[in-house]
């Protein structure tokens, strides 16, 4: 039964690639042809150079000091290779816009995936032993394309949306954004298919990214409550009357939060409270400010 799957496994990575590859291709070519960027890519850059010349606190001192931080940082790491800020943040956000479809592909499979195994699943979350995942390697190669297709038409449909392609390319802070959340959105769906606590360290992580391009990151912490909230409603009001022991889940329950919670809040708060002390105004929940001084100085270095 394995063998029956390896042809259908190949046919779906190899359509993955050239998903991934015409992603890439649409953003090169709408970065090379258009040479369109947002009025704020200007501002970014410059608070990039800035960095690479004196470091965070002279590039805030002298730039819109409520600005989010990642994309000017990210976009600073350009000149250890002689790379204009610029060019880097194309870069850095082709290649992550590039990847998007990949993620989105694992988030449909996943959520499918544990929609139809979930009698296995919730049997192996209520009891001491393992989930028996026989039930996968008995899955037919028609079920698998079906369940695939579906998930290579969501990676397509996002490898060729024309704005995500303009968003990745035009210097702005959602070239980042968008595919933090995207991605912390896998990694989480990942976790709970998988039954995973440390997983959602990871997802803390890219949660905090998220926030440090956008403060809609924050975004990802009403997501994950109001998914555990659901977990728990369902779980009770279909296991409240039969004898499975409650406490595993309970457990399992407070491992995850602990390690999500602790890994974003205790990763966040650090990070802005450096980040003020370097002249920077940014904050977990400040909007950016929209300064209308900037372009003025930014025409002077020029």
């Amino acid at each position: 039964m394995i063998s029956q799957l390896t042809m259908p496994t190949k046919k779906i990575i190899i359509c993955l690639f050239f998903i991934v590859m015409i992603a890439a291709g649409l953003r090169t070519w709408y970065a090379y042809e258009k040479k369109v960027f947002a009025p704020d890519s200007y501002l970014y850059s410059a608070i990039a150079e800035d960095m690479s010349k004196g470091g965070i606190a002279y590039a805030y001192s002298v730039n819109s000091s409520g600005r989010p931080p990642l994309l000017p940082i990210v976009e600073s790491f350009g000149s250890y290779v002689n790379l204009s800020p610029r060019i880097t943040g194309i870069l850095i956000g082709g290649i992550l816009g590039s990847l998007t479809p990949l993620a989105v592909f694992l988030i449909v499979i996943n959520i499918m995936d544990t929609a139809k195994n979930e009698p296995a699943a919730v049997k192996s979350k209520l009891s001491n032993k393992p989930e028996d995942n026989s039930r996968e390697l008995e899955t037919d190669s028609s079920n698998l394309l079906t369940t695939s297709s579906l998930a290579l038409l969501g990676a397509f449909l996002v490898a060729i949306h024309p704005k995500l392609i303009i968003v990745s390319v035009i210097g702005i802070r959602e070239c980042l954004y968008i595919p933090l959340f995207i991605f912390s959105i896998t990694v989480g769906v990942i976790a709970i298919r998988r039954q995973s606590v440390w997983l959602w360290g990871i997802v803390g992580i890219l949660a905090v990214l998220a926030n440090m391009s956008r403060r809609e990151g924050l975004e990802i912490i009403i997501i994950f409550l109001i998914w555990l909230a659901a977990d728990i409603i369902i779980f009770f009001l279909k296991f409240r009357k039969k004898n499975f022991p409650v406490k595993k889940n309970v457990t399992y329950w407070l491992k995850l939060s602990a390690v999500f919670m602790i890994t974003f809040w205790g990763l966040i708060i650090p990070i802005e409270k450096y980040l003020q002390s370097q002249n920077c105004t940014w904050g977990i929940f400040k909007q950016a400010v929209r300064g209308s001084n900037m372009v003025e100085k930014i025409t002077d270095k020029k």
